[in-house]
């Protein structure tokens, strides 16, 4: 507003310039000559050449309205001041709160880039930290394939004994509880208690003292399972079963008809019921390679239960396995060996080929030659008992055997005469014993409220792991890692059962054929005769200490 006025009063000035030149600015009057006078003011330099000096005067008109023109200007100036001369301090305080503004824009917009900058650190951090873990997560998965297709192809077999499990739980005949079951609906299988005398089991033994682990990988067993069972049996002072707790792995039963429990509980139970005076430990682990190989060394460093003997009902075909999961477990399982632990494994349910495909294969845990390999028969009673190679066809099992893919043949079973058929090199053959097997003879056991039917190599090991918890209480000694003297000394000496009807073969694969009383890859050495057994090793141990003692 000030600077309009200022304006106006320029423009107004200018006007009266204009009218005062126009008034008088075009009006000249000639300059006033004067004769020299010391007594006059020179207004002007005189003019060389002359005696008279020239001398402009001001107009008093012009001096006149000079000064009315600077009085009006002046009366301008006063009033704008007075109307307008407190705008100039709001104008200056507008200012400098413009000032003050454009100072926290440009604080805000510094700080927005700083904002800004910062974010695309951050940015850049979280990409760089995206494409680490992209990295690691495509190399993990690389480096997994190999176990991912294992674990499908173990899918598939796994897929295959469940379905043969619950087959034998569909169609075998049961009872109901102990309470109302009469000695006519009694089913065709075979109690523990009668497999003992069948196998002439030394009666006077009982496990006392000895600690037997179950590995188990999944699924769980019921008290109530166990009370009935031996109740049935009437084993007045039945074993005391613990579960241990692996990576997380818990006593876990499920309602699944098919699932794992009917293997937990054919292991305690048949177990428990060859030797009712012996501890029985059930450790629980994952169903991983990690897991199997963590469950194992627990129980094998277990110091507050100390197992002298291990059975393990689960695996799997070698060809499944990863090198190195076998290198590292097969280590596993020579430390037990070297701590004088026995331990028993399944041979497999899958006949020659384990299960499936059209080459020979065998099962792993069992082929390391750390290992007691247990394979199965059929065991038939009439007017005599007799045994043959389990094998009930392609869609009720057979039993595994045969020769190692990867364990190179060990030095005590150097002297077995078998066509390999897997080249000339020569490697472990399994299984080193056997016992009764199928499910068409199989064990009674307690599940779910229920007797049922239940059979495989893997009902053979625990049968096994229990009669060598009674060898051990009689030798008043451990077995531990028994397979060389197995090989050098008690299989030649006819001591087991000779089997010599029955192969493994299945439809895609030619098999093996029994050929006792040698070793084959169908059963073995054979199956037990308890008494024979035992008095041999007694008898071994004693000239193993009169030896020592002449030395």
């Amino acid at each position: 507003m000030l600077f309009r006025y200022i304006k106006l009063a320029a423009a107004a000035f200018g006007i009266l310039i204009i009218i005062w030149l126009a008034y008088y600015g075009f009006t000249s009057k000639q300059p006033i000559k004067v004769p020299a006078r010391s007594d006059v003011q020179s207004q002007a330099t005189p003019t060389p050449g002359t005696g008279n000096q020239v001398v402009y005067v001001f107009d008093q008109d012009l001096i006149r309205f000079g000064k009315f023109a600077l009085a009006v200007l002046a009366v301008f100036v006063a009033v704008g001041a007075f109307f307008y001369g407190f705008d100039i301090k709001q104008a200056a305080k507008e200012v400098r709160d413009s000032a003050d503004k454009m100072r926290q824009i440009s604080y805000d917009v510094n700080k927005a880039r700083d904002d800004i900058d910062a974010a695309q650190a951050k940015s850049q951090q979280l990409l760089s930290r995206a494409q680490e873990l992209l990295s690691t997560a495509g190399e993990y998965i690389r480096n997994k394939e190999s176990e991912i297709e294992k674990l499908l192809q173990q899918s598939k077999e796994g897929a295959q004994t469940i379905t043969l499990i619950s087959a034998q739980l569909r169609t075998a005949p049961t009872l109901p509880a102990a309470e109302e079951a009469d000695d006519a609906t009694v089913s065709p299988g075979f109690s523990v208690v009668e497999l003992k005398r069948l196998y002439n089991i030394p009666p006077q033994l009982s496990g006392v003292g000895q600690c037997i682990g179950l590995i188990e990988l999944g699924g769980g067993y019921r008290q109530s399972d166990l009370e009935k069972y031996f109740q049935r049996l009437n084993i007045e002072s039945p074993p005391a079963v613990f579960s241990v707790s692996v990576d997380g792995a818990r006593n876990a039963p499920s309602r699944s008809e098919g699932g794992p429990d009917g293997q937990v509980t054919l292991d305690i139970e048949v177990a428990g019921a060859m030797a009712p005076g012996a501890r029985i430990v059930v450790y629980f682990g994952a169903n991983t390679d990690r897991g199997f190989l963590n469950v194992i060394e627990h129980a094998i460093t277990d110091e507050k239960n100390r197992p002298s003997i291990l059975s393990i009902s689960w695996g799997g075909p070698e060809t499944t396995w990863s090198g190195q999961a076998m290198k590292t477990m097969n280590s596993a399982l020579q430390k037990a060996a070297a701590l004088g632990i026995t331990v028993v494994a399944a041979a497999g349910d899958g006949g020659a080929n384990d299960g499936g495909g059209n080459e020979l294969r065998v099962d792993f845990p069992a082929s390391s030659p750390w290992v007691l390999a247990c394979g199965g028969t059929r065991l038939h009673q009439n007017r005599s008992v007799s045994e043959e190679v389990w094998n009930d066809g392609p869609d009720s099992g057979a039993t595994g055997g045969g020769f190692s893919g990867t364990f190179p043949r060990p030095a005590w079973q150097s002297k077995i005469n078998v066509l390999q058929r897997r080249g000339e090199t020569l490697t472990r053959g399994i299984p080193d014993v056997a016992a009764n097997a199928s499910p068409a003879s199989g064990y009674r056991i307690f599940l779910r409220g229920k007797e049922v039917i239940m059979g495989g190599t893997s009902a053979a090991a625990p049968f096994w792991a229990g009669l060598i918890a009674l060898l051990n209480e009689g030798l008043k000694q451990n077995l531990g890692y028994w397979n060389p003297l197995l090989y050098q000394k008690i299989g030649p000496a006819e001591i087991f059962r000779s089997i010599t009807q029955g192969n493994n073969s299945s439809d895609s694969v030619e098999g093996y054929s029994a050929s006792g009383p040698n070793w084959s890859p169908t059963v073995g050495w054979g199956s037990p005769d308890g008494e024979k057994l035992f008095r041999a090793l007694k008898e071994h141990l004693v000239s193993i200490r009169k030896e020592a003692a002449r030395a």
